[in-house]
């Protein structure tokens, strides 16, 4: 369906390497687990601090505007002729003031629903994500977020997310989408950890030669899938293929990194069930750590899988793969895409290269951060690209390249645009972002 021709159409084109731009991290000390004896010997581990994201999300990529602006109205006439004018629903593109107390409360009682403050806050937000407001949904969400199995700042989107897009709201289901929201995992960095914790448990003196054998046969089999631009378009279009088929884009059964992922997660979990008493608390702890991350690979990989079979049969379709990318100089980071499509007969059509729109993000120790827009029509290719100030220059700089390597497998650049980086906001807001900010929902009550 197109899947592997994206990395010679959209990744492998952007060639912007190698650049000497470097980054100024802020080091802060955390205690942190590598696999490489470092938290068994106590030694803090020095780790980039990001800077605090802002709570403002005006700032995004393009955003598809089709909704023409529309608003239902109650016109009423005074018997001192004048006339009062009031606005009865609420449209994305239209904004007044706040949503006030009362209008809430007018919602909940339609829906026979208590006027409680948890109602209150919950019809509040979902109007934010500019969510049909009825009974059901309300519901529906209250189950999303009581299957979370623990409290983050990031539930509320991920139960709506499961609503939105139409996700199956199960305990397991509702533990994936939260791991994806509330964490954050990166794929990169997931399967970089794996090695290490492969060396250590190999020495360790609880050594357990089922879960070692396991482990290696997931290492090996993440080494052969990990992206690397540098061994050539043809490699990288094959690693593209087997990671849409572990998040079922093109297949409806996952990979095998998915299963033996699975077998080792419940050996894991087993061997933390029976450590001896007299294990040391390092010890314990980095087994334990070792079962968090590969529940969080699982989780990872099960969310993008969920995304990619679901079908929400309103708003914006979407396949979405975090994909594994090895650098020179042994940096892994983690290339975040999504690629919109369409229903045909209430299924996802697939991907479409005469006629596709796709955005990714990654950030690298060099460049940055680096967002952007692809869209294909034919052999026209339009590209949008938001970085940092310095890597927007470099880029503007090295722009002939690029189209020139465009050119070279049969695509002309139709548009070009670039700006600098306002905001840095983690990749799921890709994923579900609200459709206004607080001040922006309306209920406006005239008289003229």
């Amino acid at each position: 369906m197109g899947i592997d021709k994206i990395a010679g159409a959209g990744i492998a084109g952007r060639s912007f390497a190698p650049t000497q731009i470097e980054r100024e991290p802020v080091p802060v000390a955390q205690r942190r687990v590598t696999f490489t004896g470092s938290r068994i010997r106590g030694e803090p581990q020095v780790v980039k601090e990001k800077p605090p994201k802002p709570e403002d999300l005006a700032k995004k990529l393009i955003q598809r505007k089709d909704e023409i602006p529309t608003g239902r109205f109650q016109i009423k006439a005074g018997p001192d002729g004048k006339v009062s004018i009031k606005l009865l629903n609420i449209s994305p593109s239209i904004n007044f003031q706040r949503v006030s107390m009362n209008d809430l409360m007018g919602l909940l009682g339609k829906l026979n629903l208590p006027l409680s403050g948890e109602n209150m806050s919950l019809a509040k937000e979902l109007l934010l994500f500019n969510l049909s407001l009825t009974k059901e949904t309300m519901q529906d969400v209250k189950m999303a977020l009581s299957f979370l199995p623990r409290r983050t700042a990031d539930d509320l989107s991920a139960a709506v997310f499961m609503k939105l897009k139409g996700i199956n709201i199960t305990p397991e289901n509702a533990k994936s989408i939260q791991t994806l929201f509330a964490d954050k995992p990166q794929l990169g960095e997931q399967m970089a950890k794996l090695g290490k914790m492969l060396n250590y448990f190999s020495n360790s003196r609880l050594s357990d030669a089922v879960i070692n054998s396991l482990l290696s046969q997931l290492v090996g089999l993440a080494g052969e899938m990990m992206a690397k631009p540098q061994k050539g378009k043809k490699k990288l279009r094959e690693n593209v293929q087997e990671w849409a088929g572990e998040v079922e884009m093109e297949s409806k059964e996952g990979g095998k990194l998915r299963g033996t992922l699975g077998k080792l997660k419940s050996k894991m979990e087993n061997k933390l069930a029976a450590l001896p008493e007299w294990i040391e608390p390092d010890e314990e702890s980095a087994w334990e750590e070792a079962y968090i991350l590969l529940d969080e690979l699982y989780d990872n990989l099960e969310a993008q899988a969920l995304i990619n079979k679901s079908i929400s049969g309103e708003g914006e379709e979407f396949y979405y793969i975090q994909l594994p990318l090895s650098l020179r100089g042994g940096e892994t980071v983690t290339v975040h895409i999504k690629i919109y499509t369409d229903l045909v007969e209430g299924y996802k059509k697939g991907i479409n290269m005469d006629n596709l729109t796709m955005e990714f993000s990654v950030e690298t120790e060099r460049l940055g951060r680096l967002d952007g827009r692809v869209e294909l029509c034919g052999r026209k290719v339009s590209l949008e690209f938001i970085a940092q100030e310095r890597t927007r220059r470099l880029i503007e700089n090295k722009f002939k390249l690029l189209e020139k390597a465009l050119e070279g497998v049969g695509y002309r650049v139709n548009s070009f645009k670039i700006r600098a980086l306002q905001t840095e906001e983690d990749f799921s807001s890709y994923l579900i972002k609200k459709e206004f900010s607080p001040d922006k929902l309306a209920s406006v009550d005239v008289t003229i």
